[in-house]
């Protein structure tokens, strides 16, 4: 009994460390789907779209993160606008949220050529962690589960130049009271997380471009977390670039496109005190989109 203690406290003390230092819900392919981030951005792809993610971190660890998203979204033509919902499921270790929410946005013409968007998204998020599984026949452990679920509510804004450039402020998981708050998790997951995003789309050729887009995300609590991606399409059918981040973190970024259909894959991997335990775990991130309207189109 006492050696199980023991052990779950130097977990506990290793993965309060660790989720201190990263935002919740980062992954490194945000420059093909935004709007996880800033529901707004679905205004930047108005015929609609379906993405599929999937991020396990520092393969090896037992326990380590693993984040699951889906999210669409589809034309309303009657407001000239779009609307979708967005899936996801983080999990670490013993504890496990679960949230879903759906959006509705909306742009307006600013002049002929640049847009405002705005999105507003509604939804539950369910908390769990189960740290009964632990140790079953302890009774330091008995009837010590959390189970939680609260309502969500959040707000995007956007300005875009379409094809071209956007830039926008997000605040996608308003918290309104601390849940999970006996967790370790507390200050990772259950905090107003804040995101300002920017990028552009630059032509380089009639077969040649070049994708960038910046992410500042802050928490409170939280270190600032700031990084960059950028990618080369060619012929718009394969994408080759890479993403840093401020933390230590370094990730290579590939796609490929056919017709309505793109696959995306990106490794991530710390270096500096970013490799856990001297060991250098990376992280894989598997991405499917469908793109509901014509191929070919700017950012999705």
């Amino acid at each position: 009994m006492k050696l199980s203690r023991i052990a779950f406290l130097l977990g506990l003390l290793l993965g309060a460390e660790v989720s201190q230092a990263q935002i919740p819900f980062s992954y490194t392919q945000y420059l093909d789907n935004l709007i996880p981030l800033n529901p707004a951005a679905s205004m930047l792809d108005k015929e609609g779209s379906v993405h599929l993610l999937g991020r396990k971190q520092w393969v090896g660890l037992e326990g380590a993160p693993r984040t699951y998203m889906l999210n669409g979204h589809l034309p309303i033509h009657a407001i000239q606008g779009t609307a979708g919902l967005m899936i996801m499921q983080d999990e670490v270790a013993i504890e496990k949220l679960t949230e879903a929410n759906a959006f509705v946005a909306k742009s307006v013409r600013l002049d002929p050529t640049t847009y405002l968007a705005v999105s507003l998204n509604f939804g539950v998020r369910r908390y769990t962690a189960n740290y009964a599984n632990l140790a079953p026949n302890d009774p330091a452990f008995v009837n010590s589960d959390i189970y939680e679920t609260v309502s969500n509510a959040g707000f995007g804004v956007m300005v875009y130049i379409e094809d071209k450039f956007f830039a926008g402020v997000s605040l996608p998981r308003l918290t309104l009271r601390s849940l999970g708050s006996g967790s370790v998790e507390d200050n990772r997951y259950f905090r107003n997380n804040y995101y300002l995003t920017i990028g552009g789309n630059f032509p380089l050729g009639t077969d040649l471009s070049f994708k960038s887009a910046g992410l500042v995300a802050y928490s409170r609590n939280v270190p600032l977390q700031a990084d960059v991606s950028g990618k080369f399409y060619i012929h718009n059918r394969f994408g080759i670039g890479a993403n840093y981040r401020s933390n230590n973190e370094l990730a290579g970024l590939l796609s490929v496109n056919v017709s309505r259909v793109s696959l995306g894959y990106g490794y991530q991997f710390g270096f500096g005190q970013r490799r856990i335990g001297g060991l250098n775990n990376g992280t894989h991130e598997l991405q499917l989109s469908l793109a509901l309207g014509s191929a070919d189109r700017g950012y999705r």
